[in-house]
């Protein structure tokens, strides 16, 4: 393997979440891996990924205070998968308005908001 090459549109967060914005199958597309370390020594865990970020918009008609769900299905990879949803860059955690529920090995995540509004 090779090392991801430093450029804007990927960036990992500290969970381990790699994230590549601005996808272009032609060169993001393949297999990546991780190779974690601690004292004990490494487990490297690799997956084969399609698709990578898709970006979504909320409905015109929404307006502040509604309940909207968004739901994003993965159509190719190794599972399980694991799903991230993020909000300007930072990763989404539920609370008593927001609920993310995991289907199908991780191939299936569904957001939703209980109370739509100028923090969603």
């Amino acid at each position: 393997g090779r090392i991801l090459p430093a450029n804007q549109r990927q960036h990992v967060f500290q969970n381990g979440t790699l994230l590549i914005t601005d996808v272009q199958p032609e060169i993001d597309d393949g297999h990546y891996s991780c190779e974690v370390r601690s004292q004990q020594g490494g487990a490297p865990v690799s997956r084969t990924f399609r698709n990578f970020n898709k970006n979504f918009s909320f409905r015109d008609n929404l307006h502040e205070g509604m309940r909207t769900a968004v739901t994003c299905i993965v159509t190719a990879g190794d599972g399980p998968l694991t799903t991230s949803w993020m909000k300007n860059g930072h990763p989404l955690e539920e609370d008593t308005d927001t609920m993310i529920v995991y289907a199908d090995e991780g191939f299936v995540s569904t957001l939703t908001l209980k109370k739509f509004g100028l923090s969603s």
